[in-house]
């Protein structure tokens, strides 16, 4: 699970920000209305991002992807320096994970020739610190190895160091669908069918009532699926509905390939949000509304994310004001995204001096009241 995740440096993120999932001390979440959105640990199930066009909501959710890579295959930090904000010298990253045992804390700060700094710690005690050019191991065999092109953390996943590997078996559970909107222009030319994987038609076929829950907050006339085998392990999609809501009415097939841009969308996103929702996770969407109407939202954030069954956790950025809603999520889960003298600035509604009117709080915002 995601606790904290911070970055500066990086585009349009000058100074650093921090995205905190964690309750605040004087929080109280049981036997309020927000418990089904907080895991037992005190975690948020949701964290939405709202704000203007060109803030730098996108930038955030990619800078925390870019971490993800770095952390998994070790030599990407070059490669994520040439996102240097042009202001800045070096691009700083900090991630907090934590297992249902085990909490984890990993920063890396670098430029585009070298890491400045690295370090990663388990349950608040230091595994290693490279800093000033002097690491700081009880491996003294590393002692003199710099990291001009590669992390430290890959040198030691090769040297089977559990605590890492534990750790990197939480990276691997971070799910993003990216260019999601540009997949969902699927061409409506004829005879074009689109190919699913076999684990995609596996993980729907298997959790056949998760994903028509799924689907009915977009569109509750799909009554059901089907996969057609064209070889090569691809196949093709058709959705079922019926002509009348009586179950026992005939079902009409339709053709994914002409479903609307909300359904595909969904669809596409499916397979990383099952396994995120069964087994735990972290489902990082941008403009997870793009497609989908406000009701189809709030339905999937209050019947899906907020329930006790939810095992993941789902971070997205959204425009839609309406949802922005201290009724539907907590002041602490919303996210206000703005721009300042050209740098991207966070700010979290819980931060500000709210008002008695709940229920109008997107006026608020909307007004400019949390500028």
């Amino acid at each position: 699970m995601l606790k904290s995740f911070c970055v500066s440096g990086y585009r349009s993120i000058r100074d650093k920000i921090s995205i905190d999932l964690k309750t605040k001390k004087y929080q109280k979440i049981k036997n309020t209305r927000y418990e089904s959105s907080y895991f037992d640990n005190s975690l948020s199930k949701i964290a939405v991002f709202f704000g203007k066009n060109a803030t730098g909501k996108t930038n955030i959710i990619e800078a925390l992807m870019d971490l993800c890579g770095i952390i998994q295959k070790g030599t990407d930090f070059k490669e994520v320096a040439k996102n240097l904000n042009y202001k800045s010298d070096e691009i700083s990253f900090m991630i907090e994970l934590c297992s249902d045992k085990d909490s984890y804390i990993y920063e890396i700060v670098f430029n585009e020739e070298k890491i400045l700094k690295e370090s990663f710690k388990e349950n608040n005690t230091t595994i290693y610190c490279f800093e000033k050019d002097k690491l700081d191991y009880k491996n003294n065999e590393l002692a003199d190895v710099k990291p001009t092109s590669t992390t430290f953390l890959e040198i030691l996943k090769n040297t089977s160091e559990k605590r890492i590997l534990n750790f990197l078996k939480l990276i691997y559970e971070f799910y993003y669908t990216e260019y999601a909107d540009l997949i969902t222009n699927v061409p409506r030319e004829k005879n074009f069918l689109f190919p699913f994987s076999k684990f995609n038609k596996d993980t729907f076929e298997n959790n056949k009532d998760i994903v028509l829950e799924v689907l009915s907050f977009v569109d509750d006339s799909i009554s059901g699926f089907e996969f057609k085998d064209n070889g090569s392990d691809n196949f093709t999609l058709t959705l079922k509905r019926r002509e009348e809501l009586d179950k026992k009415s005939n079902e009409v097939d339709f053709a994914f390939e002409n479903e609307s841009k909300g359904v595909i969308k969904i669809i596409f996103l499916l397979s990383s949000i099952i396994n995120a929702y069964k087994n735990g996770g972290v489902c990082i969407f941008d403009e997870l509304d793009s497609s989908i109407s406000v009701s189809s939202l709030i339905y999937f954030i209050n019947g899906f994310i907020n329930t006790d069954e939810n095992k993941a956790q789902f971070i997205f950025t959204s425009h839609n004001v309406l949802i922005f809603d201290r009724n539907i999520l907590h002041p602490n889960q919303i996210f206000i995204i703005k721009k300042e003298d050209l740098g991207t600035k966070v700010s979290c509604l819980n931060d500000f001096e709210l008002r008695n009117d709940k229920k109008k709080a997107y006026l608020n915002y909307l007004r400019g009241d949390y500028e």
